[in-house]
């Protein structure tokens, strides 16, 4: 599974190991120019 490169990384940031790593939350959060509701 840890075979194909960052592809692991994103699913398992999906779980919830995206807490961990602060890298994979600016890999699929959007850039801070977008407009968020939050």
């Amino acid at each position: 599974m840890a075979s194909g490169g960052p592809i692991w990384l994103v699913e398992c940031s999906w779980h919830g190991n995206i807490r961990v790593n602060p890298e994979a939350v600016g890999i699929l959060s959007p850039p801070p120019t977008t407009p968020s509701g939050g």
